[in-house]
């Protein structure tokens, strides 16, 4: 991915228009190391001849995870070894400082059932695992149903450098989660292990769509403004379609207001040196007249 700075193109356009967002479901879903997602942490930890014995919500540097060199703009997804745990009162660790646990450190999205009834993969890079030997770092796609009773899940052992995919089919009504998961003991803050890590490639959308527009009715012959953010790599460049015609004018057409029966999907999309990117179509159009009493 390109190092440079971020690039971010706030759009406006004034048009009287009736905005309808669409999700088209597909057979298969491709995600990737993608830090503009809403990752969320969660350590489940285990005795010392792996029984589950608790897990709870963590923060992700509480994880020692990290996106590197900050989740925005980020080049790498960085998973060292935990020592946040560290305590010599016995629960945790012996008194001698023997590790009294196994902690499983999860790093992940969590889309919900977006994804159900579809196969979803998981692919990126490893750029190098220097992980000592008790220690092992997965890429994992997660199924839950109900409540998030646990159901299964399909993992790579990130064991070298070079690619990684994971597919797995979430069943119709399951939930997903995709990610990585770092499992070995807690280990002491300054130890020798507590320097290496795994550090992953981040491969991002680009361009990517950040904030999608808003749905609005309005009056015909009235204005409608939506708003959409993206972000890209390069400098960025966009224009609006209505029904396979570009409109002209910026974000603020001229001449565009719609009158009761005039209706006709639109587009937006964005493209830089590298890639396109659109998003969901709209409609433009004007609310349903009222009932008269």
């Amino acid at each position: 991915m390109n190092n440079s700075l971020k690039n971010r193109a706030r759009i406006v356009l004034a048009l009287s228009a009736l905005f309808c967002g669409s999700i088209v479901a597909e057979a298969q879903i491709t995600v990737k190391v993608d830090s503009t997602k809403s990752w969320a942490g969660f350590m489940n930890w285990y005795s010392t001849n792996d029984a589950y014995v608790g897990g709870g919500a963590w923060g992700i540097a509480d994880l020692r995870a990290r996106f590197a060199p900050a989740q925005v703009g980020a080049t790498r997804v960085v998973l060292g070894v935990n020592t946040n745990t560290y305590n010599t009162g016995g629960y945790w660790n012996l008194a001698d400082g023997t590790p009294n646990k196994h902690l499983e450190a999860n790093l992940y999205v969590d889309v919900g059932t977006a994804f159900a009834g579809n196969d979803v993969t998981f692919l990126g890079t490893v750029e190098s695992n220097s992980l000592p030997a008790g220690w092992t770092c997965y890429a994992i796609v997660k199924q839950f149903g109900s409540g998030y009773s646990y159901q299964g899940d399909t993992r790579q052992d990130l064991a070298g450098g070079g690619a990684f995919s994971v597919t797995r089919t979430i069943p119709a009504g399951s939930i997903c989660q995709y990610g990585f998961l770092l499992y070995g003991p807690n280990a002491a803050p300054g130890s020798p292990e507590t320097t290496q890590a795994v550090s992953i490639l981040v491969d991002n959308a680009d361009p990517a769509i950040t904030v999608q527009p808003v749905s609005q009715r309005v009056i015909a012959g009235g204005t409608a403004k939506f708003s959409v953010t993206a972000t890209g790599s390069s400098a960025l460049s966009y224009h609006w379609k209505r029904a396979g015609t570009n409109l002209v004018n910026g974000g603020n057409i001229s001449g565009a207001n719609r009158q009761q029966r005039d209706h006709g999907r639109c587009h937006e999309l964005f493209s830089n040196r590298e890639r396109h990117r659109r998003f969901a179509g709209f409609f433009l159009g004007s609310p349903s007249r009222p009932q008269r009493g």
